[in-house]
């Protein structure tokens, strides 16, 4: 029955990944969940550095260039044209990003 709980309260939620800004909220939001679902279990946390490549590339997905250490909305692409500008304005401020870092917090699922 958790692990039924936990699917769908995961697919029910908007941020699921799609939203790369969640930092502090992302915690908030596993705390609630595990309020909402009245857990009092061991939770492991994880976390990962990895270099990246220096390339700039646009997410489909997310509507934007990514591999930049900006906010999504400064990029942001609204048509096909901005984009040479937008990466043009990226490497003006010398913002490709290096690395990522995640951080993963699970909840233990007994019996498995």
């Amino acid at each position: 029955m958790l692990n039924f709980k936990l699917r769908i309260l995961r697919v029910n939620s908007n941020d699921t990944l799609t939203n790369p800004d969640l930092c502090f909220e992302n915690i908030a939001r596993f705390k609630r969940l595990l309020d909402r679902i009245n857990y009092k279990g061991p939770i492991a946390a994880m976390s990962d550095n990895t270099k990246l490549k220096s390339h700039l590339r646009y997410s489909i997905q997310l509507g934007c260039i990514i591999r930049s250490t900006l906010s999504q909305d400064e990029t942001k692409v609204h048509i096909y044209n901005d984009i040479p500008e937008i990466i043009q304005s990226i490497k003006n401020k010398k913002a490709i990003a290096n690395n990522v870092r995640a951080y993963i917090l699970q909840v233990n699922k007994p019996n498995l």
